[in-house]
């Protein structure tokens, strides 16, 4: 019985080889089952050339990979946007202008003034006084000057004031400083009020209609001790 048995194994394995090499045409396989077919191909219904296994079905070559092309950035120059420089904005007179009235932003000393005149800052020598010295390099601070310097910023800093020209002492002195008188808005002559209070003489150098009246004033501030009549004797 054994031997039998034996036998009928040995009878089918025979039929399972015999069976597999008339299905498979000639050509040898890789590793995997798998070749190119090149001989009798059409007799065995298989493309010539085509790569195909035994077990399964044709397996075409895997198509090729195919990177993706680097992507190369253009290089852009920046651009610069071009800043337009302010127009400046004209100066709009106001009624404080059309009076001859313009904002004192500086005094200087006794005598002198700084306005602004229609957004351009002018400086002013007050006409027909003269005050002691404090800002000449050629010369040492004066007895009573910055007393006098104390007194004009009392009466004008910060304020709106009035100048008023003198056709005859013309319209600048060699420093180019404006020639004028100079008036408070409530109608307060200020070259006047400097000489009566003993803050200044009056200026007979350069002769003015006003001459007179600032002498007779500095005469009365002398005889009362007043200002630097009193400090400075």
């Amino acid at each position: 019985m054994y031997k039998k048995a034996v036998s009928f194994i040995l009878v089918l394995f025979c039929l399972f080889v015999f069976a597999s090499s008339v299905e498979a045409h000639p050509g040898r396989t890789a590793a995997d089952g798998c070749h190119y077919c090149r001989t009798n191909c059409d007799s065995w219904g298989v493309p010539w050339n085509e790569r195909h296994c035994h077990g399964g079905g044709v397996i075409a070559d895997p198509p090729p990979i195919v990177e993706n092309p680097p992507v190369i950035l253009k290089e852009t120059t920046p651009t610069t946007i071009p800043t337009k420089k302010p127009t400046p904005t004209p100066y709009k007179e106001t009624e404080m202008d059309k009076k001859k009235m313009f904002k004192v932003t500086e005094v200087v000393d006794g005598d002198t003034i700084k306005v602004n005149v229609r957004g351009k800052i002018e400086s002013v020598r007050l006409l027909a006084i003269d005050t002691p010295e404090t800002k000449d390099p050629r010369k040492p601070v004066q007895c009573f000057g910055s007393e006098a310097t104390k007194k004009m910023s009392s009466f004008v800093a910060g304020k709106f004031v009035k100048v008023v020209d003198d056709r005859s002492q013309g319209n600048r002195d060699k420093y180019s400083r404006l020639l004028r008188y100079i008036y408070l808005q409530d109608g307060t002559f200020v070259n006047s009020e400097m000489v009566k209070q003993g803050y200044a003489f009056s200026y007979k150098k350069y002769p003015t209609k006003f001459l007179e009246q600032f002498n007779k004033y500095e005469k009365e501030a002398r005889e009362k001790n007043l200002g630097l009549w009193n400090a400075c004797k």
